[in-house]
């Protein structure tokens, strides 16, 4: 299976994702281990970083992960101009579509979310 590629607008994933990667280790034919087992973490949400590390790695297994830039953003305009593919741009426009749905899911009230200084 694979090679497998994956697309992201968001240039975070991208730096976490090519940071993570250099710390990625084969310890001499004794499996790959996560990031965090040689002492690197990402700085914020470690917790899903380390949930993709554990699928990126199962998933590798089967063939070659690469992970993709696409412009974030786009308009008819820079589909156009090939600024971004007709298949970026309609993926791009799905995924930020279900990153709405998904923070619909998780919206707090006013009043349960409490401020410190």
């Amino acid at each position: 299976m694979g090679p497998y590629t994956l697309h992201t607008d968001c240039q975070y994933v991208y730096n976490g994702f090519q940071a993570g990667l250099a710390k990625v280790v084969d310890l001499r034919g004794e499996g790959v281990v996560l990031p965090s087992a040689v002492g690197y973490t990402h700085r914020s949400n470690g917790d899903l970083w380390e949930r993709f590390w554990i699928a990126f790695l199962r998933a590798r297994k089967t063939g070659d992960i690469q992970l993709r830039k696409v412009k974030a953003h786009c308009s008819q305009e820079d589909l156009r101009r090939r600024r971004i593919s007709p298949e970026d741009f309609v993926g791009n426009a799905a995924a930020d579509k279900a990153a709405e749905h998904g923070a619909l899911l998780h919206e707090h009230e006013a009043d349960s979310v409490s401020y410190t200084h």
